[in-house]
């Protein structure tokens, strides 16, 4: 999520807003008018794909045979509390990094612009004034027995960048078509130190693409403040903010463990938890400059291809945080320490924006230790989304493993 919707808890709000279950066949013609019969004239649709807030449906082209590379795509129905300001930057960002060779899914342009997206005069702000959102993303009226595009004559439109309420007469979501990635996510895979080696390479060059994106908006802000007399460009102080308050970013652990701390009924595990961000916080009081970070490279949004690649996934949680979150937040969800040690060593070999430090020794520890907090975040929101969503279980998938890897079993009893 983007931001706090409400006074009410924000992964209520993640929940509450996401987008209605349609029939999947139902999106089909909507696909064929926005990327063209021809490509996608015998799309069938497969299934929905799990996911924690948005929807996900897959379809594959009667045509291609089950498994051809190319031959299935992924329809995207966002988030209701995602605005396009947002939306905007995870297309660009993920089009930047597809440009640089990083291994990332393909987001699909559209046939043409559609003059009923966004009402196409409206901007998203400053942030992406240049970008042709249009080109990728489109609003989509979803009521019951309604599937649409949304338009101005449908009164559907939302052509600003901030959300509507839920349960707005109109609700309308954001979609996107991407690429499937052919292969199976990490978490599915048996583990090895030297498939989860290449994935800690994979998202290092992610994270270093995310990071040379991150520079050039900088760049381009001293350039204004030097043209414009210390004036500062306002693109890059948007980018240098973006989620920070989101609370699965590693800048706002203590603020997050807090709220959802007392959700760990058991007693021992909660000490447990209380006393590794106590001590987290006396070692590690430094924080570094930050850069841009996909924010969720864990096992479920790490795809292993039938070579042995792995691609990355889902830049839903985006953000501007530290220069090791995506390293750190990937080793929490190694289901070993072994594994959790390979993955830190391919983001090291692989990147140049993690090795800038001198110590390579001191760097591995911080990893491993912001593991930590990710793994004493996620306990706490398990927890919290086990009361609130019991029969949920994709919201519960890594609870048990996390409290393994916490060392709970081995140093809380």
């Amino acid at each position: 999520m983007a931001q706090q919707m409400s006074s009410t808890s924000s992964m209520d709000c993640v929940l509450n807003l996401r987008p209605p279950l349609v029939a999947g066949p139902d999106f089909v013609s909507v696909i064929q008018e926005l990327y063209g019969a021809d490509e996608y004239g015998s799309l069938v649709f497969e299934k929905c794909l799990p996911s924690e807030r948005d929807r996900n449906y897959l379809y594959r082209k009667r045509d291609h045979s089950s498994g051809a590379s190319g031959s299935r795509v992924v329809f995207k129905i966002s988030n209701q509390g995602d605005s396009l300001q947002l939306l905007s930057a995870q297309t660009q960002v993920i089009l930047h990094c597809g440009n640089a060779g990083a291994p990332v899914q393909r987001v699909l342009s559209k046939i043409k612009a559609q003059e009923s997206d966004m009402a196409a005069t409206s901007t998203t702000k400053a942030a992406h004034a240049c970008f042709p959102h249009q080109d990728y993303l489109t609003p989509l009226l979803l009521e019951k027995d309604t599937v649409a595009i949304a338009t101005k004559e449908n009164n559907a439109t939302r052509s600003d960048s901030s959300a509507p309420p839920a349960g707005t007469a109109r609700n309308t979501f954001w979609a996107r078509l991407l690429t499937f990635v052919e292969g199976d996510v990490l978490s599915a895979v048996p583990p090895t130190t030297e498939i989860w080696k290449e994935a800690g390479r994979a998202v290092a060059r992610v994270s270093d693409s995310l990071c040379d994106f991150y520079q050039k908006c900088k760049d381009m802000n001293d350039v204004a403040a030097e043209l414009h007399d210390g004036g500062k460009n306002t693109t890059f102080q948007w980018w240098s903010r973006l989620n920070e308050d989101f609370e699965w970013n590693l800048l706002t652990y203590e603020r997050t463990i807090t709220k959802y701390l007392p959700s760990i009924t058991d007693e021992a595990k909660r000490k447990f938890v209380e006393n590794l961000v106590q001590q987290h916080g006396k070692r590690w009081r430094q924080r570094p400059e930050l850069v841009l970070a996909h924010g969720d490279p864990n096992d479920n949004n790490l795809v292993v291809t039938r070579e042995g690649e792995v691609v990355v996934l889902d830049f839903g949680d985006l953000c501007a945080s530290f220069p090791f979150a995506d390293a750190s937040v990937g080793a929490a969800y190694a289901p070993s320490e072994e594994c959790a040690k390979a993955f830190v060593n391919g983001c090291m070999e692989k990147s140049t924006s993690l090795t800038k430090e001198n110590d390579p020794d001191m760097i591995e520890e911080r990893i491993h230790a912001w593991a930590k907090i990710r793994r004493a975040t996620s306990v706490c929101i398990s927890s919290y989304q086990a009361q609130q969503h019991p029969d949920d279980e994709y919201l519960q998938c890594s609870a048990d493993q996390m409290w393994r890897t916490l060392g709970f079993q081995s140093e809380g009893k």
